[in-house]
């Protein structure tokens, strides 16, 4: 059985002829050519912070090295970094979207700066932490104090 009906292929026929008597050099005469202008082309903004001026990675960096260097009593916890970033950026819609649905969240941020992804590969002097409201180091996922072999492992992980 022909894959092509009589019909269809009397249409594809009449398609190539009409083909062949188009010539490009003379476009200009079948087509109504105008100087349209390209779209400017979308720019991505640089974001900056309300308060210190700083890009969200540089405020997220700021953030986790400043946080290792306070006092046990003014250790911030998941919440209060989270709170800071919302004040900071309170115009930047898709950061505060993936906070809300928990896409992207402090811990995922954390990691990236333990790796040296906020650095450009350069890993940090210190790792950051989690910590609790009593200025405790906890565990990244759970929130349960961390035992001394497991803060080893952890910090292992990003050496």
């Amino acid at each position: 059985m022909p894959s092509l009906s009589k019909e269809k292929a009397r249409e594809k026929a009449n398609a190539i002829r009409k083909a062949k008597k188009i010539n490009p050099a003379k476009l200009d005469k079948i087509l109504d050519i105008q100087k349209t202008e390209d779209p400017p082309r979308k720019s991505w903004h640089r974001t900056h912070g309300k308060k210190t001026g700083l890009g969200i990675m540089a405020f997220w960096k700021t953030l986790f090295e400043g946080n290792e260097l306070l006092p046990v009593s003014k250790k911030m916890t998941n919440a209060e970094i989270e709170r800071q970033v919302r004040l900071e950026f309170p115009h930047e819609k898709v950061l505060l979207e993936n906070l809300d649905t928990g896409r992207q969240s402090v811990n995922y941020y954390r990691h990236l700066f333990n790796k040296g992804r906020m650095t450009k590969k350069v890993t940090p002097e210190s790792i950051s932490f989690r910590y609790n409201d009593k200025g405790q180091i906890v565990s990244t996922r759970s929130g349960r104090l961390f035992l001394e072999f497991e803060k080893s492992e952890y910090m292992a992980k990003y050496e």
